[in-house]
This record gives C-alpha cells, sequence and structure tokens, in this order.
C-alpha cells in the first residue's frame, strides 16, 4: 500500500471528524479532501478504494482496524505498522478510531449496496428532463468545488453514477425524506430515522463526543435557504425530491408503507394507512397540537407510545423544540453558561439560541439546566422570535394575575396574548410562575408557528 494513499485516507478522516464538532467546518474540510484527491492519479484513487473497500463494508472489518489502530504501540513491526505509523503523522489514534466508528452509523446492507455503486460505475435510471436538472445541481456544485469535474472525469464516474451513490442518504433513513419544502421551496429538516438517531447516540456514548446530527442538517438547509436563489432552491428540491432526500408539502414519505410500525423517534405508534401519529394518553384539548408538532418531528415521546402532555418541560427541552419549530440559523458556539456541558445533547440549541439572541440565561453564567421552564420564561422566548415581525394588536387584555407577572416578562405576555399565541385559565389568569407542561408547550408553539407563516 502506498503511504500517499495512507495520507489521504487521514486528511478524510480529519475532514468528516470536523463535522461532529462543527458544521461549519464541512466547506474547509470538503475542500482539503478535493485539494487532496485531485494530487494523487485515477490509479491511486482507485487503490486506495480496493483496499478500504472490503474492510469498511462490514462492521467487522471496521473493528479489525479499530483494532491494529488502537493496538500500535510504535512498533513498526506487521504488514499495517508502517502505514499506522503515517496515519499517526496526520491524527491522533482518538480521531482516527473515531472517524472509523462512525462509519458504523450506516447500516452494512447500505454501506455495500451504495459502495459497490462506486465500485462497478452503476448509474441511476433518469429521464432526460432529470438528468438536465441533475446536471444543473451538479454545475453549482463544480462552481464551489471546480476540481470534482476533473476527478470524476478521470475516474470514469459520471453524473448518473453519482446520483446512484446519493440514493444512500433517504436508504440510510429507512427510507424516510430527510428535509422538507413549502411552496417557496424553502428547506427544512423533516425527520432522521430513529435507527440513525440510536446508532448515533451509540457512537457518541461510546467516544465520548457529542454529535450533533440534527444541527449539521439543519446547518446545511440554513445554507440552501440564505445562500441559494429561489430558482436554483427549486431546481435543488426537484432533484432532491425524485433521488428520495426531500418531500413537499403534500408528498407522503410513508407512502410505501403498509400497516403500522414502532416508531421510537417519536416514540407512538405510525399509523400508515392515515399517516398518523397516535398517542395514547392525549384525548384532551391539546390533542391537535402534540400530533402536528409530532408529524413534524418538533416533539416526541418518551418510549412507551406515550406523550405524557401533563408533564413539565425543562428549560433546556423547550429551547430544543423552539429550535427545531422555526429552523433558526445554527450556531455551535460554546456559550458562557457554566452549567451547559459542551458535550450534552442540549448544547447546540442552547448556542444556537443564545446567539440568535432568543434566549438568556438566569444569569450571565447559569442558564438552568434542568429546571423546569416557567409560563412567563416560555413567552419571553417566543417573543424575542416574534418580535421582529410583530403588528400592532388593537386587542387591550389584561390577565387578572397581572401584578404577579415580573416585570422582564409583561411585555412578552401581552405581546404574545394580544396576537392569540398565549392564553390563561377560566379564572382569567395567566399564571406566570407556574410550569409549563408538554400540552401547553405544544399549544404554544403550535401557534407561534401560525403566526410566523401568517406574518410572511
Amino acid at each position: 500500500m502506498n503511504k500517499r494513499i495512507v495520507s489521504l485516507l487521514i486528511i478524510i478522516t480529519l475532514a468528516f471528524t470536523g463535522l461532529s464538532v462543527n458544521a461549519n467546518a464541512l466547506n474547509k474540510g470538503f475542500d482539503s479532501v478535493v485539494d487532496k484527491f485531485s494530487e494523487f492519479s485515477s490509479e491511486d484513487r482507485e487503490n486506495l478504494f480496493t483496499i478500504l473497500y472490503p474492510m469498511i463494508i462490514v462492521d467487522s472489518g471496521i473493528d479489525g482496524l479499530v483494532s491494529i489502530i488502537e493496538t500500535y504501540n510504535g512498533n513498526n513491526s506487521g504488514v499495517f505498522g508502517p502505514y499506522v505509523e503515517e496515519l499517526l503523522k496526520y491524527s491522533s489514534k482518538e480521531d482516527i478510531v473515531f472517524f472509523l466508528n462512525s462509519l458504523k452509523v450506516i447500516p452494512e446492507k447500505i454501506r455495500n449496496k451504495y459502495l459497490t455503486v462506486i465500485k462497478n460505475r452503476e448509474e441511476l435510471k433518469l429521464s432526460a428532463d432529470s438528468s438536465k436538472r441533475f446536471g444543473s445541481f451538479m454545475d453549482k456544485l463544480y462552481g464551489e468545488f471546480p476540481k470534482i469535474k476533473d476527478i470524476l472525469a478521470e475516474d470514469g464516474i459520471s453524473e448518473k453514477v453519482v446520483a446512484n451513490f446519493i440514493c444512500f442518504i433517504p436508504a440510510a433513513n429507512d427510507n424516510i425524506a430527510l428535509l422538507k419544502a413549502d411552496s417557496k421551496y424553502k428547506f427544512s429538516l423533516n425527520r432522521i430515522s430513529p435507527s440513525i438517531l440510536d446508532r448515533v447516540d451509540a457512537l457518541s456514548e461510546k467516544s465520548g463526543r457529542k454529535i450533533a446530527l440534527e444541527q449539521i442538517v439543519k446547518s446545511f438547509v440554513s445554507f440552501i435557504n440564505n445562500e441559494i436563489s429561489y430558482e436554483n432552491r427549486e431546481n435543488i428540491y426537484t432533484v432532491f425530491a425524485e433521488l428520495g432526500i426531500c418531500k413537499g408539502e403534500a408528498v407522503d414519505e410513508n407512502s410505501s408503507s403498509n400497516g403500522s410500525s414502532t416508531d421510537s423517534d417519536n416514540n407512538a405508534v405510525t399509523d400508515n394507512a392515515a399517516n398518523k401519529i397516535v398517542f395514547t394518553d392525549i384525548d384532551g384539548w391539546y390533542k391537535e397540537y402534540i400530533l402536528a408538532l409530532a408529524e413534524k418531528g418538533i416533539v416526541s415521546g418518551r418510549g412507551d407510545g406515550k406523550f405524557y402532555p401533563n408533564d413539565t418541560v425543562t428549560r433546556e427541552e423547550f429551547v430544543k423544540m423552539i429550535c427545531n419549530a422555526v429552523n433558526l440559523p445554527v450556531n455551535l458556539t460554546a456559550t458562557s453558561f457554566v452549567d451547559v456541558d459542551v458535550n450534552a445533547w442540549y448544547a447546540p440549541y442552547i448556542s444556537t439560541a443564545y446567539y440568535n439572541g432568543v434566549i438568556n440565561g438566569q444569569s450571565a453564567q447559569i442558564f438552568g439546566i434542568g429546571q423546569n421552564i416557567l409560563r412567563q420564561d416560555a413567552a419571553v422566548i417566543c417573543n424575542n422570535i416574534i418580535k421582529g415581525i410583530l403588528t400592532d394588536e388593537s386587542a387591550n387584555i389584561t390577565f387578572a394575575d397581572d401584578t404577579s407577572i415580573s416585570a422582564y416578562a409583561k411585555e412578552s405576555v401581552y405581546n404574545l396574548a394580544k396576537v392569540g399565541i398565549i392564553n390563561g385559565d377560566n379564572l382569567g389568569n395567566f399564571n406566570p410562575s407556574a410550569n409549563l407542561t408538554r400540552g401547553e408547550s405544544a399549544k404554544i408553539i403550535c401557534e407561534l408557528i401560525k403566526y410566523m407563516e401568517k406574518s410572511r
């Protein structure tokens, strides 16, 4: 094995390892991979693929590579000794092992199938119009990374092979569309398969590194929505829809399924005949709101087919719901809150909300992790999201317990009450210091989304 090929492997390792820490590493990391690939001949690239292919298509092969890396002690004896030494010039054992284990997030069957697509140069059958659209999509990619076109041409990989390979995304996502788009071709996260999330969680636990998969996808979505023109978004949507990556407003992601299934992401029963998520404990005023958000992947149950609508919501849980609901531009910069574990599941959501001006902590140093969120604090967060689009409402509302509403929250509470996002109880009280329940949070977020859509 050529040492230059081994060094190329570690460049890939560094690029993709960086994605788990900071989604903004994507362009930089991918650009360095492309540059490195372009320095090698087509024969070298083919040799690299031939060497790695049988090892990475099965979990046992990956485990073998991991074992070799982990047990290496500086002794160059053995077949792989010199190559491990070369790899370690570029990265640590921990990073290499992490990268190799991350490949197992994609099931063996899927890895094998789609790496074989590259190996055998298997093209996807596309109509003339679809081929044209996909070619336009690839031209956009070539514009960002011009050397890709040369690499593909040198290696005999047609655009239809690339299209076929990209189909691994919905396949790995249990044939659920990863993205969705509205009538204006604004993209958002549709749903990540529970099985993928479970494997990512297992990798996070094993490696001790938090992988913010949802945030990485949302960062990509934010880039498309903010940096790509309407016409090009329409083209991207058409391509992604045909490849199964994206669905539109009227597209049914489960139309090919029959019967019922258990969905551990929403932790509810999915009646595929009706394409509706069903929780067994939500027969109340909150039902329509909970189901609406669950079908969008904004809220979920707790693993037993139940939602627990009367349970309380922690501050970090509410922030996650808000981030998922309104697609805030992702920001993974660490905050100054000392009680926020940067490796915890909630860290990327808190960072995103904080740097978008949506949240503040209980102080400059404390966010309040693990504490139940108060109704008035939830109102402040929602008001921060829509204050730029609030219209002057003539409704004159005063809650019976007005004097109990904290000064910092009063404006927010009444702003939201005037536009119908929040309301009081049967006695006309807002109950500002009461803990927000899961059912109440679903209603508030649904009304928030509705108001934002109306105000566009």
